[in-house]
C-alpha cells in the first residue's frame, strides 16, 4: 500500500532550487516526523511540519544521473512515547533565510510509530528521490512506498560485510592513495563504523530488550559485550513464571518465600486411647473317669465274701493268684465360669522429632549464576 500519495517540494524550497541553478549548494540540515495533517492542496504553503515531532537519521545522500537520492532511518531506541506519523519533512539551509522546509511527504493515513517500550529495536527507513530539470517542477517519489518494519538483521549483517571488503579493497594500495583518495578512505572508514554500531544496536534490541534478563556463569557486565545499561539481578533468589490467578505469583517482580521458615523439623501428638472390657468366656469339662481297681491274692488268705483278705498266711502258696476287683464308677465333672474382661489403656504422648530445623533448612537443591537485567 502507497501512503506516501503526497509528496511536494514547498514554495520555500522551490525558491532555494531557482538559487541552486544560478550556483548555490544544496546543504540539507535535517529530517524531522510531523503529527499533524495539511489539506493537501496547501502543503506547498507550509513552511514547517504541523505537530513535529522526531528527528531521525540521514543514511546516505546521493546525487546519480542528476537527481538526488536520500535515504533516511527512523528508530525508536530513545523514544519514550509513541505517536501516530503523518508527515515527514527534509530542511535544507537556505543562503538567505537560513533553515527553511524543503520538501514533504504526507500520509494519506496515520501510522502508529511506537515507543521503545512497547516494541523494542522498531525502525524503518525510506528513500526520497528528487529529480529536478532546469527550472522545472522537481518530481518527488519514496521508496519503499509503505510503513516497512526494517527487521532483516541479515541483510543489515551483509551490507556490514560488504562495506568490510570496499575498506579492504581500498586499504590494499594505501600507499599509493592521493590526499582525495584517504580523505574517502577515512570517509568510507567512518560509514562503516556508524554501521556497526547500528548493526550492534539492532542485534541488542532484538535480542534482549529493555527488561530482559540475561544469565551467566561469568561475572562481566553484558554493556561489556552488548552494550546498553544493565543492573545485577534476583540476587540469592530463584526465579518464578508470573500467574496471574495465584496471588503470591500474579505479578512481575514480585518476591517472595523465606529460606529460614521452620517447617522441616516437627513431631505428632497422639491422643488417650482406652478399649472397652471384653473377653468373657467359659470353660466345660464333659463327664469322664469311670474305673474299677483289680487285686491280686491267695484264696486261702481270703476269710470272707467281701473281698478282706488275711495277711497272718504266709506260708500259704503266693503264686496262685486270685483276681478280684471293684465295680466300675467314678464319673465326674467340672465347671468353671467367670469373666476375662478386661481393657487396655494407651497415654497421650508425642512422637520424637525428627529432620533439621533453624536456618538454611528450607531449601530446594539450587546452583548459582549471575543473573542481569537490562534496564537502558
Amino acid at each position: 500500500m502507497n501512503i506516501w500519495k503526497s509528496a511536494v517540494i514547498t514554495k520555500k524550497g522551490q525558491a532555494l532550487q531557482d538559487k541552486l541553478i544560478a550556483g548555490q549548494t544544496l546543504q540539507f540540515t535535517k529530517v524531522q516526523t510531523g503529527t499533524g495533517e495539511a489539506v493537501i492542496t496547501q502543503l506547498e504553503d507550509q513552511t514547517d511540519l504541523i505537530g513535529p515531532n522526531q528527528l531521525i537519521t540521514f543514511q546516505q545522500i546521493e546525487e546519480i544521473d542528476g537527481h538526488i537520492d536520500i535515504s533516511v532511518l527512523l528508530e525508536n531506541t530513545k523514544l519514550v512515547k509513541g505517536y501516530e506519523l503523518w508527515q515527514v519533512g527534509i530542511f535544507a539551509q537556505d543562503p538567505d533565510e537560513g533553515e527553511i522546509l524543503y520538501c514533504l511527504a504526507q500520509a494519506s493515513e496515520a501510522k502508529k510509530i511506537p515507543a521503545a517500550s512497547e516494541n523494542p529495536g522498531f525502525s524503518v527507513t525510506w528513500k526520497f528521490h528528487l529529480k529536478n530539470s532546469g527550472k522545472a517542477e522537481t518530481d518527488i517519489s519514496i521508496t519503499p512506498a509503505g510503513l516497512v518494519d526494517f527487521r532483516h538483521f541479515d541483510e543489515r549483517k551483509n551490507e556490514v560485510n560488504q562495506r568490510f571488503q570496499d575498506v579492504e579493497t581500498k586499504m590494499g594500495s594505501l600507499d599509493n592513495l592521493k590526499t582525495s583518495e584517504k580523505q574517502s578512505l577515512v570517509l568510507a572508514v567512518n560509514e562503516l563504523k556508524t554501521g556497526v554500531d547500528r548493526l550492534n544496536q539492532t542485534f541488542l534490541e532484538k535480542t534482549y530488550p529493555i527488561g530482559s534478563v540475561y544469565t551467566s556463569v561469568r561475572y562481566q557486565n553484558p554493556s561489556q559485550l552488548f552494550g546498553g545499561v544493565w543492573q545485577e539481578f534476583a540476587k540469592g533468589q530463584v526465579l518464578v513464571g508470573v500467574n496471574t490467578t495465584d496471588p503470591l505469583f500474579n505479578t512481575v517482580e514480585k518476591s517472595g518465600g523465606s529460606k529460614n521458615s521452620v517447617v522441616v523439623a516437627h513431631n505428632h501428638s497422639v491422643n488417650g486411647l482406652s478399649v472397652s472390657p471384653v473377653g468373657d468366656h467359659t470353660h466345660t469339662i464333659n463327664s469322664a473317669g469311670n474305673h474299677r481297681h483289680g487285686v491280686y491274692a491267695d484264696v486261702d488268705c481270703i476269710t470272707s465274701a467281701t473281698g478282706a483278705r488275711d495277711l497272718a498266711c504266709p506260708e500259704k502258696n503266693k503264686d496262685t493268684l486270685w483276681e478280684s476287683a471293684t465295680p466300675y464308677a467314678g464319673n465326674h465333672s467340672h465347671s468353671m465360669s467367670g469373666k476375662g474382661g478386661h481393657n487396655h489403656t494407651v497415654p497421650a504422648h508425642s512422637t520424637n522429632s525428627s529432620g533439621g530445623d533453624g536456618t538454611n533448612k528450607n531449601l530446594q537443591p539450587y546452583l548459582t549464576v549471575y543473573y542481569w537485567k537490562r534496564t537502558g
